[in-house]
């Protein structure tokens, strides 16, 4: 069945469109059925996109979670250490502080130990100095007794 238009007149494009009509159609709805697979495969790679960022944002919320309880653990760990740390550098401070004034109390008794050694060493070459005295007494003594046992004998 097929229709057949006839046009009066010297209008072609009109008679083109009409004796092609049925193949037009053919046409504009072989060109809607494609748009419309392209509407539809493009609202599916929507969907599926939908889908991958949604897995990839939980893969992040995921891998940010276990930052944060790393970064915790880290910092308690950190807090662990700093206090270790102040600890020891107290202990340190306090160990500085005891060995100052050991060296304090040793350098006083350094001083003291000194000032008695020299005053020892002066009593030491007063005793030498009254030695050689005595020793020379003693010489002169023993050559006035020789001479008078010379001169008692002479």
């Amino acid at each position: 069945m097929e229709h057949n238009f006839f046009v009066v007149g010297e209008n072609r494009v009109l008679a083109f469109l009409l004796n092609n009509i049925k193949y037009i159609l053919w046409f504009l709805i072989i060109i809607i059925a494609a748009l419309s697979g392209v509407i539809a495969f493009l609202h599916y790679t929507g969907i599926q996109n939908q889908e991958q960022f949604k897995l990839q944002i939980d893969q992040e919320k995921t891998r940010s979670n276990s930052l944060i309880s790393k970064l915790k653990k880290s910092s308690q760990q950190d807090s662990e250490w700093e206090q270790q740390i102040l600890s020891q550098s107290s202990k340190q401070k306090k160990l500085k502080e005891q060995q100052e004034s050991l060296i304090d109390r040793q350098g006083k008794e350094l001083s003291e130990i000194k000032s008695i050694l020299d005053q020892r060493e002066q009593v030491v070459q007063q005793f030498q100095l009254e030695k050689t005295s005595t020793q020379i007494q003693i010489n002169n003594l023993q050559l006035k007794v020789r001479s008078l046992q010379q001169q008692l004998l002479s």
